[in-house]
């Protein structure tokens, strides 16, 4: 796989996804992997994406007193699209991946329990307690994200990321939530 990482595609006019042929040709039709082109034009990097969403996440979280949890949540809340099965989903390619818990299970492990209920609530909806609590648990369980179509371990995904520029804080949070969620 190359090492570009994308988080988005780019639209054409009427909204299709638009990909990059290695021809140079531009099409909203899906074309074979080995017919992409190793850089799509206009697609967003993820880099740029998860250090965008971490700068207004700390924004937004500072009134709170929660901004470093806020700029955690955003470097965590897409950390799944570093995996190789979303990449092929981005070029139209593959289905059933479910980027996002792996960064909240990452933040789970720092002790960030307010970044992995934002991160898990982000994707799919607010979730009760006790359905972030399960959810936590098989992970630590079994750290298998395979039932969510990743193939890779949040450890590999983690070194991509910080191999692609984005400097993970690997510290413990400290935040209050964490003291109301008990795992």
């Amino acid at each position: 796989m190359n090492l570009e990482f994308y988080a988005h595609t780019a639209e054409k006019d009427g909204g299709a996804d638009a990909l990059h042929a290695s021809d140079g040709r531009q099409t909203t039709e899906k074309p074979r992997l080995m017919d992409m082109a190793e850089k799509q034009v206009g697609w967003q990097p993820l880099r740029s994406h998860l250090v965008n969403v971490a700068e207004m996440a700390r924004t937004f979280a500072e009134p709170l007193g929660l901004g470093p949890d806020g700029y955690r949540a955003g470097l965590l809340h897409d950390l799944g699209k570093y995996g190789t099965a979303f990449q092929i989903r981005l070029q139209g390619q593959g289905s059933g991946i479910n980027h996002w818990p792996v960064g909240a299970f990452e933040a789970h492990r720092a002790r960030a329990h307010a970044a992995a209920f934002a991160i898990d609530g982000h994707h799919k909806g607010i979730p009760t307690f006790a359905e972030l609590q399960n959810l936590l648990k098989a992970y630590h369980e079994a750290s298998d994200l395979t039932q969510f179509g990743i193939t890779e371990t949040g450890d590999v995904l983690v070194e991509r990321a910080s191999r692609d520029g984005v400097i993970l804080p690997m510290d413990s949070s400290s935040e209050e939530f964490s003291k109301a969620l008990v795992t």
